[in-house]
C-alpha cells in the first residue's frame, strides 16, 4: 500500500526534510507541502527518520518517531520535528535570539582538546557623533573528542575569523578560516578537516 508523511516544525508549518521509513539508507525528499509519498509498504508499526538542512547545519541529532501504518491510512502521517530556532536557542540561550546573535561550529582533524578562536571587530557609534569605536572581541570553544566545536554568541553580519589555536610549539602554519553567520540563518559552518 501507499503511505504518505507529513512533516512539519513544532509551529505546525511544512518541512523540507529527508524521510526514510524503516531504512536509513534509502531517503526521499519531502515536497514543498512537507508530505513524502512511501510506496509498497506494510501495515504494522515502523520508524520514521527525519533530516533537515537546518537542524543539520546545528549538528542536532536526526529526528525519530515510532508510528503505526494502518491497514488503509487515508491521512498522511504527521511527525513533528524541532524548528531550528527552537534547536538554537535550546543550545545558545534565549537571550542569542533577542541579542539576534549566531553560532559557529565546525569540526578540526586531530585536534581534541584544542581551542578555536572565532574573532571580529565590531563598530560602536560614538555618542555626539564621529567614526565609530571598533572593538575586537573574540570567544573560544573547544574541540570535543569527535573533533567538533560549538561557539555561541557570535555576530550575525560580520566578518568572522576562525583560528585553532597553537597547542604546544606547533611549527606548522596557523589555521585560520574565514565566515560569516548570514543574518537569515542561525550558524557558520567551517570545518578545518579538509
Amino acid at each position: 500500500m501507499t503511505v504518505t508523511i507529513r512533516i512539519t516544525d513544532s509551529a505546525g508549518a511544512p518541512v523540507r526534510a529527508m524521510v526514510s521509513l524503516n531504512d536509513t539508507s534509502r531517503s526521499f525528499a519531502t515536497a514543498e507541502d512537507g508530505v513524502v509519498r512511501f510506496d509498497r509498504v506494510l501495515p504494522g508499526p515502523a520508524r520514521v527518520d527525519v533530516r533537515t538542512p537546518a537542524l543539520d547545519s546545528l549538528d542536532a541529532p536526526l529526528t525519530r518517531a515510532a508510528v503505526t501504518i494502518s491497514d488503509h491510512p487515508f491521512e498522511p502521517i504527521a511527525v513533528r520535528v524541532r524548528s531550528a530556532q527552537e534547536v538554537f536557542a535550546a543550545r545558545c540561550g534565549e537571550t542569542a535570539l533577542e541579542w539576534n546573535e549566531g553560532a559557529v561550529r565546525g569540526r578540526v582533524a586531530n585536534a581534541a582538546g584544542a581551542s578555536v578562536e572565532v574573532s571580529w571587530d565590531m563598530p560602536f557609534a560614538r555618542l555626539g557623533g564621529g567614526p565609530p569605536v571598533i572593538v575586537h572581541e573574540t570567544l573560544t570553544a573547544t574541540v570535543d573528542s569527535r573533533g567538533g566545536f560549538f561557539s555561541c554568541g557570535v555576530r550575525r553580519g560580520f566578518a568572522l575569523s576562525v583560528r585553532v589555536a597553537e597547542t604546544g610549539s606547533g611549527t606548522g602554519a596557523p589555521r585560520v578560516r574565514r565566515a560569516e553567520v548570514p543574518r537569515s540563518s542561525y550558524v557558520a559552518i567551517v570545518d578545518f578537516d579538509r
